[in-house]
């Protein structure tokens, strides 16, 4: 799953009385080359798998997220909590609808607060102006402040938790969901590698805890 950029920090005029956006899916499976997941094996093939420690992946189609338009045959609603550099920005999810999306993660912080009838608040902190050359350590405490000033700490998407960049170019990033499930809101995220070879590598979809 991809977020188009457009929905990174929409205009209000893009939101409906309900606080939604109307969003669609578009295949972009083709523009990532060869996109691959985790093969999901069972029984003596899994078996097999963890004592050879090896996995094997297979191919896969992507999808973006983007705002509807008058012209998309099959649209839905959705909250989406925006996201913008050097910002920590909020939404309030409620049962309007049963999806939430923000903006790909390559450093930022997600947070989540207590869970309510109503619904809960959540919140993506970018704060990185405090990175310095040596060290993102002041970048990913300042985000952990603003999720905790902001009430959005009671589970957190730290970037120790998903973010990884090898010496060959490897870049781990996540994309983060969010899924009301019998009235609660479920939160998940997607890790994958970016760049790598001739299309991207998802490593595993992962429930934040």
């Amino acid at each position: 799953m991809k977020i188009a950029n457009s929905c990174n920090d929409p205009p209000p005029q893009a939101y409906q009385a309900d606080g939604t956006i109307l969003l669609t899916l578009e295949d972009v499976t083709t523009t990532y080359g060869g996109v691959q997941r985790n093969r999901n094996r069972k029984g003596v093939y899994a078996l097999n798998n963890w004592i050879q420690g090896t996995t094997q992946s297979k191919a896969t189609k992507i999808f973006r997220v983007r705002p509807a338009v008058a012209t998309d045959a099959e649209s839905f609603a959705a909250y989406i909590c925006p996201y913008r550099t050097d910002a920590s920005l909020s939404k309030q999810l409620g049962n309007a609808a049963s999806l939430m999306f923000t903006a790909e993660m390559s450093g930022c912080s997600f947070g989540i607060g207590i869970q309510s009838k109503a619904g809960v608040l959540v919140m993506h902190s970018n704060e990185a102006r405090l990175a310095t050359q040596d060290s993102t350590d002041p970048q990913v405490q300042g985000q952990l402040q603003a999720l905790q000033t902001g009430n959005a700490s009671a589970r957190m998407l730290q970037p120790g938790m998903y973010r990884h960049v090898d010496d060959d170019g490897i870049d781990t990033r996540s994309t983060t969901l969010g899924i009301r499930v019998g009235g609660k809101w479920e939160f998940w995220y997607q890790n994958f590698n970016f760049g790598v070879g001739n299309g991207d590598k998802i490593i595993s979809v992962s429930k934040i805890r």
